[in-house]
Parts: structure tokens; sequence; C-alpha cells
């Protein structure tokens, strides 16, 4: 197995730190030694981010459409950021009829300003998870075929895009550089993917697969089960210094496990036709509604380290526990 550098993250820190909001310029750190560290201290995102809650042709009639990106207040005092799709199919697809002449679907998303540059392992760790009760095309709203709940229609689509929030306005998921996509037609949907999502083609050379995770039955339960915070689950995603991707998880809901487990690796093996030098964070889901938090990217030279000295603060909401990367329990 190739060596993997192991991040994990801490759900509830109160801090954030001054970031550089360059939309073609490589992030400069931050105070904690790595190169981005985004907790979510407030309803208010800082101008690292640009958060798109529709289609860019949707915005002169912003009242009319319903997706979301937004930073959300999931817990008393505790905050992430959320996607979720339009509340009817009409607006998904566009239906003039229904009042919706523009199609609203893959739009809702959260992009970057900062650039990082691959190589020396560039990677980003972050906690995902779903809210099965906030439904795309809810059944209050005429439509057909809802609701649609996490996790089906629901992905992080991230964390690695191929441009800035700054000068991206279109679909985010044609945008994937690296990551987790999307679960469209079944529990065994879900891919990581390279080079574009739905690229079907990028080869695993590690585990012998092309990304797809039917067959990866712990995973599929842990992220169909990660329907709130104390059972999200944790992706680290590293950059091979070429080309390709490495994926690994673990689950909150089994938090005194030791490791991340390893799933997918590309890394540096030619099979990635198309690999982009510079790369955004980014993250959105098609419809379900999705939270992501805790956002780390670090390299080898830029190792995100604990805050300042002494014991954590115990958040409000208090599913998890720990003192920084290296927790291993929640109650």
């Amino acid at each position: 197995m190739k060596s993997k550098i192991i991040v994990l993250c801490l759900i509830g820190v109160p801090f954030v730190f001054g970031l550089s909001i360059s939309a073609s310029a490589q992030h400069s750190g931050d105070a904690q030694g790595g190169l981005l560290y985004e907790p979510w201290p407030s309803l208010t995102g800082d101008s690292t981010w640009h958060f798109q809650p529709a289609c860019f042709a949707c915005i002169p009639a912003a009242a009319d459409y319903t997706s979301i990106a937004e930073v959300f207040e999931y817990a008393p005092g505790e905050f992430a950021f959320k996607s979720r799709g339009p509340d009817t199919w009409w607006e998904t697809t566009g239906d003039i009829t229904n009042g919706f002449p523009i199609a609203n679907r893959w739009n809702n998303h959260l992009l970057g300003n900062d650039m990082f540059t691959r190589g020396d392992n560039l990677r980003c760790t972050f906690t995902y998870w779903g809210d099965p009760e906030d439904a795309a095309w809810d059944p209050s709203h005429f439509g057909p075929n809802g609701p649609v709940a996490f996790p089906s229609f629901s992905g992080a689509i991230g964390p690695f895009h191929r441009a800035s929030g700054d000068d991206y306005m279109t679909s985010i998921h044609v945008n994937l550089e690296a990551g987790l996509e999307v679960n469209l037609t079944g529990f065994d949907n879900w891919k990581f993917q390279t080079s574009g999502m739905f690229n079907t083609a990028i080869f695993d050379d590690e585990h012998g697969t092309f990304g797809n995770f039917a067959t990866n039955q712990p995973f599929l339960d842990a992220i169909q089960g990660a329907t709130d915070v104390s059972r999200a689950i944790v992706v680290e995603v590293v950059l091979g210094n070429t080309d390709g991707a490495a994926m690994s998880y673990r689950s909150l809901a089994k938090g005194h496990e030791a490791s991340l487990i390893e799933i997918f690796d590309n890394r540096d093996v030619a099979s990635d036709p198309a690999p982009a030098t510079g790369t955004w964070i980014g993250f959105a889901s098609d419809l379900g509604a999705i939270f992501v938090d805790n956002i780390i990217v670090e390299d080898d030279n830029n190792i995100w380290q604990p805050g300042p000295s002494g014991p954590t603060a115990t958040p409000t909401n208090t599913a998890i526990v720990g003192d920084v990367k290296n927790w291993d329990s929640y109650e």
C-alpha cells in the first residue's frame, strides 16, 4: 500500500484566521501551520469563499429559486457549510410553464478563491454528513417524484476543483479535479473521481477499481448512516504530485478506530489524462442536503497544528469531544 498522511479533524474549534483572498495567488498559509483551516466559526463566511446559492442566470430572479449554499447553524453555536437542491422538480429542470425558465441544478455550491498548487502531497481533510429531514422537492411543493432526501442524489462533489469561486460560472460537477462525487441512481453509485465528474476511465492501480464504491459495503454503510454530526464521515483526499489522487475515510460512528481507511489511490501512475496543477477547494450537493465542516488544507511543508495551548473548548453540541486532529473518542 502506498504511504499516506493521516490527518483527522475536530468539530467545533472556535478559531478563525486571516486568509489570502487573491483569486490567482498561491495561498500563503494560516496561523496553525497549514495552508487553510475553516471551522465556520459563525454564520458569516469570509471572502476566502464564494457562495453560489443558485445558477448565475437565476440570480436576477433569486427570490423565485430555492436551492441553498450557505453557512448554516445546525446546532446552537455550531456552524457548517450547507448545500441543498431546489424544492421542486420544475425548478430543477427549468419548466417554464411552472415558473422556472432556467434550470437550476448542480449550481448550489461553495468554491474557494485561493489556489493551491499540486505537489508535496497536497491534501484536504473535511467532515461531511447529510440531513434527510431537509429534502429537495419537498412534498409541500408541487412537482413530481419528490421528495429527494439525503443520501439519494447527494454528494460532496469535492474537495479539489479546477477553477476558483471568482471565475467559475456554471455547473459545479464538471469542475471537479479530485473528490467524492454523487449518488445518482443508487447507494452503490458513489464514486471517487479525478479529472472531471463521471469520468469512469480513471483507474485505481492500488485497489484495482475504477473509483466506483459499489463493492465497498463498509463505506456505503458509513455514508448512508452519516445523517447527523455524531455519525459524520471524515474524508482525506491527497493529490498525487503529478496526477491522480487518493481517498481515505473514517466514520465518527466508530470514533475509537485508530486510522483512516484508504479506498482509492491512482496517484502518479499516469492514469489521469488531464491533471490540473492549480486547484481550488469546493463542495456541493446535487439535490439532497449536505453539510461540510472543519476543512483543512496542508502539504508536507505546511502541516496543520493545534491551536493555542490549553484544553479545547467543549462545543455546545456535545456529540464530539477530543483534542484537535488526533481525537479518538466521542460521546
